[in-house]
């Protein structure tokens, strides 16, 4: 493999996984749910909507969601990050929906999904990152490069080896829950043949704002991410479910993002996994998805 191609692969990989990199080294465990903007002081609004059903409780707050998230025990091989960092609190907000955008209408609701980010208008949010695969990197021993293009292809291996998957909780007031999850099915049945992802002016500042750890000394993010496809994948968990793989990339280098999103409740539990192998042998991360459901104490 020349230098140029292990060059490019490793390139892509980082671009196509730079956010959920970021969030990992920052800590990101979620979001007061309530930012209103990269550079905007916390206003907490979700005190001030009410349940949809007199009789109902009221969907879970930042605070609950938040207490409620995965964490590294909950996971085997679940590497995610303890404590969280102001930083990374936009990206899991109840405005994280509009950090992204779609050159097609009708993708819109999967410009977010490499991220897991919260769709349509949730009471609340919360979110977090793991690593997995790192248990299978600790059995190996470094081996020395014998110049830079072996260099390249061994950083390449040992990153292949590793997956990021992201987890975000959102909590919604009537049917809004359910509107996301029939919202994804439809953008999936539309959009099986590719869009392209972009982050908005608000997304590139949030991002900014956890590559930089707020020191607001960050570059631009990298341009418009084309997804080239995109397919569905059974599921079946919660009240309801969507699952979904899209592979973004150009010509011949892609790399599998596989999605799942399930509700129970007013909740809905978004899950996205991004392997570095190139091979698209990626999974759903149903594993994560039931562990995350499991510890939704009092929402049905």
């Amino acid at each position: 493999m020349s230098s140029n191609t292990v060059a490019s692969r490793l390139a892509f990989a980082a671009s196509a996984a730079s956010f959920a990199l970021l969030l990992t080294a920052c800590g990101g465990d979620g979001s007061d749910g309530a930012r209103t903007g990269p550079a905007g002081a916390a206003k907490d609004k979700s005190t001030t909507a009410g349940p949809s059903d007199d009789d109902a409780p009221p969907p879970p707050d930042a605070a609950a969601l938040k207490g409620m998230l995965v964490k590294a025990e909950d996971v085997p091989d679940f590497l995610a990050p303890p404590g969280g960092a102001k930083e990374t609190e936009e990206i899991f907000s109840r405005d994280a929906q509009t950090f992204f955008s779609s050159d097609k209408p009708a993708c819109q609701a999967l410009s977010g999904s490499m991220l897991a980010t919260p769709q349509g208008a949730p009471r609340a949010a919360a979110g977090t990152v793991g690593v997995r695969g790192t248990g299978e990197l600790g059995d190996k021993k470094p081996e020395k490069a014998a110049g830079l293009e072996d260099g390249l292809e061994k950083a390449f291996g040992a990153m292949a080896d590793l997956r990021m998957e992201v987890v975000s909780l959102s909590s919604y007031e009537g049917d809004g829950a359910q509107s996301v999850i029939d919202g994804y099915k439809e953008a999936v049945r539309k959009c099986g043949k590719g869009f392209t992802i972009d982050a908005t002016e608000d997304g590139k500042k949030a991002l900014e704002t956890v590559q930089s750890g707020g020191s607001g000394e960050a570059g631009q993010q990298d341009g418009p991410m084309p997804v080239v496809s995109l397919k569905p994948v059974p599921v079946d968990k919660g009240d309801d479910a969507a699952a979904w793989v899209l592979k973004v990339g150009e010509d011949a280098l892609t790399l599998p993002i596989n999605v799942v999103a399930v509700r129970k409740g007013p909740v809905v539990v978004t899950v996205s996994s991004t392997s570095f192998d190139f091979s698209g042998s990626g999974k759903p991360p149903l594993d994560v998805a039931q562990a995350q459901l499991d510890k939704l104490t009092g929402v049905s």
